[in-house]
């Protein structure tokens, strides 16, 4: 996906103070982007849900690369976590590692005194008989790297 303009304007990747551009910070938008990363140079993946009704849904992407399958899950309620049951049919799971963009305060910015706030963390996700359980949490996204083979 792209993004018009990086610095300083609605949902940019980076502030700046001022003109000087003495201090820089990334913002949570940044690290929504950073988390679509693992995508990148792989083979895009159809998903298929049960959830599709509403456009309040969980949106899921995903992508295969040698040895390895990324799916990222969103999660853009603000009432509710979602319970994951994501079943990978065809693939041989043998690991799992990912990462959440997820604050407690929904309202919590990066700002230039606090620049680490709001940054993507390390999550529990589980491989359970061929399928990844977590829970999605409110106003989140979670990448999951799935080590396949």
């Amino acid at each position: 996906c792209n993004i018009a303009q990086i610095v300083n304007v609605l949902q940019s990747l980076l502030l700046t103070d001022a003109p000087d551009g003495v201090k820089c910070v990334r913002t949570t938008t940044y690290y929504a982007f950073a988390l679509f990363k693992a995508h990148r140079a792989k083979t895009a993946v159809k998903v298929e849900t049960s959830d599709s009704a509403s456009p309040l849904d969980v949106s899921v992407s995903a992508s295969r690369g040698d040895n390895e399958l990324v799916v990222t899950f969103i999660n853009p309620k603000n009432d509710t976590d979602v319970r994951i049951d994501c079943a990978l049919p065809g693939v041989s799971a043998r690991s799992i590692a990912a990462s959440a963009l997820h604050h407690a305060d929904l309202n919590a910015p990066n700002t230039f005194d606090q620049p680490d706030t709001v940054t993507p963390k390390t999550f529990d996700a589980r491989l359970e008989g061929g399928s990844v359980h977590f829970d999605l949490p409110r106003l989140s996204i979670v990448t999951a790297r799935i080590r396949i083979g």
